[in-house]
C-alpha cells in the first residue's frame, strides 16, 4: 500500500474547524473529539450542522431526477 501526503496551505479559520486553536491541537484524535462534543453538547452535539448538509443533497437530488425525468421524456417522444 503507498501512502501519498500531500502539502495544504489553509487559513486559520480552517485551523480551528479542524481541531486547531492558536497552533495548539485541541483534540488527541477521533475518539477524543467525539467524546469531548458529546460530553459538552449531548447527542444533538454530534449532529448539528446536519440538517444543512441534508438539505443540500435534498435540493442536488431534485436536480437530478428532473433531469432524468427530462431526458426520459425526450427519448419517449
Amino acid at each position: 500500500m503507498c501512502l501519498h501526503l500531500k502539502l495544504q496551505i489553509v487559513s486559520p479559520t480552517k485551523l480551528s474547524a479542524s481541531g486547531m486553536v492558536n497552533n495548539e491541537q485541541v483534540y488527541r484524535g477521533i475518539i477524543d473529539c467525539l467524546t469531548r462534543t458529546y460530553r459538552e453538547g449531548g447527542i444533538r452535539g454530534l449532529y448539528r450542522g446536519v440538517g444543512t448538509n441534508l438539505n443540500q443533497l435534498i435540493s442536488i437530488s431534485r436536480i437530478f431526477v428532473s433531469y432524468i425525468t427530462v431526458a426520459f421524456v425526450m427519448q419517449t417522444s
